[in-house]
C-alpha cells in the first residue's frame, strides 16, 4: 500500500468510533465522545504524516483543548477522562506537494463526499484543482473501480487499480481557447480541456457521473464565441444565440461524452475558426430557445458534426483551387521580377561595352586624325579637355544608370507587394515570403555583386581618361 493508502485506511477505521465527521477537499474533521480505543488508531497518523514531510497538519482536541503527545499518553492511561474528542486534518499541504512521480495526491473517505465536492466545482475556473494542479490522484475509500486520464485519476483506497489508457484526442490548452473565445467576465477563467479527458469502462456510479457532467460542461464551453457567465454564453453561427451552458438537469451518457471529446478535438485540430464556424452554424439553426448549450448538443451533435465535416471538405477543396490559382499568379509576378534583375545586369554590361567602344573610337579618331606628331599630341590642351569630358561622361553614365535601375527595381518590388496584399486572399504571408526568397535571392545576390563590379570598371575607365594626358606625358614624352 502507498503512504496515502495507509493514511486513508487509518482514517476509515477512525470514523467507526466517531459520532459525526465532515470532509471537504482541503479539510477533514472527525468528532466523537469517549471510545478511547480510537487512540490506538490515531497514534499511527503522526508518524505516517511525518514520513511524507508533514508534521503540523494534524491536530487532536480533548474537551475542546488541543492535546500534545504527553496529553495523549495521559488520556490513554486515564480513558475515563475523555469526554469529547476531535481530530482535524489540514489537507492543503498534502495537496500542494508534488511527489517524485510528478503527481499531487489527495483522498476522500467515501465516494459520496467526493461526489459532493465534484458537484460544487466550477470546472471553468483557473482555481479549480483539476485545472490548476496539472496531475492529481484522488484516492477514494469505498471506490471499487478506478477511472481517469493523463491529468486526473480516481483510485480505490488501496491504490492498486490501474487507470485504463485514455483516448488519443488532442484537446486545446487554455491559451488556445483564449484566442478563439472572448471572455467578458471578472472571473479568472482558464479551461484545461485535456484535464477533463478521462476513460470510463462505463460511468455507472454517481461519482463517475458527477465527473462526466463537469467534464461535459468544460468541453461544451470550448465551443462558444463569447463567455459572460454560466448563465450567458453566445454562439455565433447563422444566428447569434444567447443561452445558458447547463441547468443541472441534462441527461448525459458515455456516448455523448465521447462524441463531445471528438468534436472539440476535431475543431481544434486545424483551421479552428473555419471548423468552429461551420459547426456553430448548424448548432444555431437547430437550437431551441429554451435549451441549454448541453441540451442543444445532446440533440444535434452527431449530425451537426457530420455536416460540418462535409462542408469543411468542400470549403477546403474550393479554397485549395483558389490557392493554386493565386500561387500561379504570384509565381508569374515573381518571374517577371526575376527577369527584371537579369535585364538590369545585361543592360548595364551592354551599355558599358557600348560606351567603352564609343570612347575608344572617339579617342582614336581624335588622336590619329587631328594631330600629326608626338609633341603636338602631348602639348595640346584641347586633347586634355576631350579626355576630361570622356571621364565625366563615364561617371555620369554609371550614376544615372544606377539611379534609374535601382529605382525601377524598388518600384517594381513595391508594386508586387501591393498587388499581393490587394488580390491574394488565401496565400499565407509565410508562403509568400518563402516563394520570394527561393526565387529572387539568387538574382538579388548576382545584382548586388555584378552591378558594383561593372560600376567599378566604369569608375576605373573614367579615372584612366581623367589622368591619361598626365600618364602619357610621364611615360611617353621624351
Amino acid at each position: 500500500m502507498t503512504p496515502y493508502s495507509q493514511i486513508l485506511a487509518v482514517f476509515t477505521r477512525l470514523i467507526t468510533y466517531a459520532d459525526s465527521w465532515e470532509e471537504q477537499w482541503h479539510h477533514l474533521s472527525i468528532q466523537g465522545t469517549q471510545h478511547p480505543d480510537f487512540l490506538n488508531e490515531y497514534k499511527q497518523l503522526p508518524e505516517q504524516l511525518r514520513a511524507l514531510g508533514f508534521s503540523t497538519v494534524l491536530r487532536l482536541y480533548f474537551n475542546n483543548n488541543e492535546a500534545d503527545d504527553n496529553d495523549i499518553d495521559d488520556y490513554a492511561k486515564n480513558p475515563e477522562s475523555i469526554g469529547q474528542w476531535e481530530v482535524r486534518l489540514n489537507k492543503w499541504p498534502l495537496i500542494q506537494k508534488v511527489h517524485p512521480d510528478s503527481w499531487h495526491y489527495n483522498f476522500f473517505l467515501t465516494s459520496e463526499k467526493c461526489e459532493q465536492w465534484l458537484k460544487e466545482l466550477n470546472p471553468l475556473l483557473k482555481t479549480c484543482p483539476i485545472n490548476e494542479l496539472g496531475q492529481i490522484k484522488i484516492l477514494v475509500g469505498d471506490l471499487q473501480e478506478s477511472f481517469g486520464g493523463e491529468s486526473v485519476q480516481f483510485l480505490p483506497g488501496t491504490g492498486a487499480y490501474v487507470v485504463p489508457a485514455s483516448s488519443d484526442y488532442q484537446l486545446p490548452d487554455p491559451d488556445q481557447l483564449k484566442e478563439v473565445i472572448h471572455f467578458i467576465t471578472t472571473d479568472d477563467i482558464s479551461i484545461n480541456a485535456a484535464a477533463w479527458k478521462v476513460t470510463f469502462r462505463q460511468a455507472t456510479t454517481p461519482l463517475q457521473q458527477a465527473f462526466r457532467y463537469q467534464a461535459c460542461v468544460a468541453l461544451a464551453t470550448c465551443l462558444v464565441t463569447e463567455y459572460h457567465n454560466d448563465d450567458k454564453v453566445i454562439v455565433n453561427g447563422i444566428r447569434r444565440i444567447v443561452l445558458r451552458i447547463f441547468d443541472g438537469r441534462e441527461l448525459l451518457t458515455d456516448t455523448f461524452y465521447k462524441e463531445l471529446l471528438g468534436l472539440v478535438a476535431w475543431i481544434f485540430e486545424d483551421r479552428v475558426p473555419i471548423r468552429k464556424k461551420l459547426f456553430n452554424e448548424r448548432l444555431s439553426l437547430d437550437q431551441n430557445p429554451d435549451d441549454t448549450l448541453l441540451n442543444s448538443l445532446i440533440k444535434c451533435l452527431p449530425h451537426a458534426l457530420e455536416q460540418a465535416k462535409e462542408r469543411y471538405n468542400f470549403v477546403i477543396i474550393d479554397r485549395k483551387d483558389a490557392y493554386v490559382k493565386e500561387l500561379k499568379e504570384l509565381l508569374k509576378d515573381i518571374r517577371t521580377q526575376s527577369e527584371l534583375y537579369a535585364v538590369k545586369i545585361r543592360t548595364l554590361l551592354s551599355n558599358f561595352l557600348r560606351d567603352l567602344l564609343a570612347g575608344l573610337v572617339l579617342v582614336g579618331f581624335t588622336l590619329f586624325t587631328k594631330f600629326t606628331d608626338q609633341d603636338t599630341l602631348s602639348d595640346n590642351h584641347r586633347l586634355k579637355l576631350v579626355f576630361y569630358a570622356l571621364a565625366i561622361y563615364f561617371i555620369a553614365s554609371i550614376i544615372l544608370q544606377a539611379v534609374v535601375d535601382w529605382t525601377d527595381i524598388s518600384v517594381s518590388k513595391k508594386e508586387m507587394l501591393y498587388w499581393k496584399n490587394a488580390s491574394k486572399e488565401l496565400l499565407p504571408e509565410k508562403d509568400f515570403e518563402r516563394h520570394i526568397k527561393n526565387s529572387l535571392n539568387g538574382r538579388r545576390w548576382s545584382l548586388r555583386v555584378i552591378y558594383p563590379i561593372v560600376a567599378i570598371f566604369y569608375v576605373g575607365i573614367a579615372f584612366t581618361c581623367f589622368y591619361f594626358p598626365d600618364i602619357y606625358d610621364h611615360w611617353f614624352k621624351k
